[in-house]
């Protein structure tokens, strides 16, 4: 997978300088590295990734800059699980690129992981997410 972490511009080219960020998900042929799909993540307005801070009042700071996606993870069903800057996980469907699922959380720098019962576990922020199917 190849992953654009975002850029100031629109998808038309046009160079954009307020602050909005736009990120891309590319499946690639592992042979020919034509490209299968790409999923675009929602614009993120926002000079700072989702859950961070600036130091405020004696508080320490929180800062990771948004433009960047943490690592990808492929579940042993094809799924592909992968955050962005904005805090949102993303469940991608690994043959087309489809959106299956997402939740809102703070941003995530480390890849998921999958636990002993096939939990996926997510550090997003300050928060370990963990989610199981029923």
């Amino acid at each position: 997978y190849l992953l654009h972490p975002g850029s100031p511009e629109d998808s038309d080219g046009y160079a954009r300088f307020d602050g909005t960020y736009r990120g891309r998900v590319v499946a690639l042929h592992a042979t020919t590295g034509a490209a299968l799909w790409t999923f675009d993540t929602p614009r993120y307005n926002g000079w700072m990734a989702a859950g961070q801070r600036p130091a405020w009042r004696g508080l320490p700071a929180r800062i990771n800059l948004p433009d960047s996606f943490a690592s990808p993870m492929v579940g042993a069903d094809g799924v592909v699980y992968i955050s962005y800057a904005n805090g949102v996980l993303y469940a991608l469907n690994g043959t087309d690129g489809s959106l299956i699922s997402s939740f809102q959380g703070e941003s995530a720098q480390a890849e998921p992981a999958v636990g002993p019962h096939g939990e996926l576990v997510v550090m997003m922020g300050t928060t370990l997410q963990v989610f199981k199917d029923p």
